[in-house]
């Protein structure tokens, strides 16, 4: 995975290096680029010290959240909405190809 830089921090492949003193002055953005999936090292004087990495979702979170979603007849229609906005997208991409 590639990430794009944030602001003025380096990026070199899947980590973006970053200072000590920017992740102070512009905690948000890294932060941000941390929920984006990207690997932040932060270095001090230049040289790494420590990894700060994108944690993993909990796979009894994502069942037990499915499970509520689709348990709630509230939610009855929740399966219909994503599967219309899954083929407007679809028939969206196909006028802009051409193929319709």
């Amino acid at each position: 995975m590639s990430a794009e830089p944030v602001s003025h921090f380096e990026c070199y492949g899947c980590d973006m290096r970053v200072a000590i003193r920017d992740l102070r002055n512009d905690t948000r953005s890294v932060i941000d680029a941390v929920e984006r999936g990207v690997e932040v090292v932060l270095t001090r004087r230049g040289h790494p010290i420590a990894r700060i990495v994108p944690i993993e979702p909990d796979v009894d979170d994502l069942e037990r959240w499915l499970h509520d979603v689709t348990a709630d007849p509230h939610d009855s229609g929740l399966f219909d909405e994503i599967e219309r906005l899954r083929r407007d997208e679809d028939d969206t991409d196909d006028r802009r190809l051409g193929l319709t």
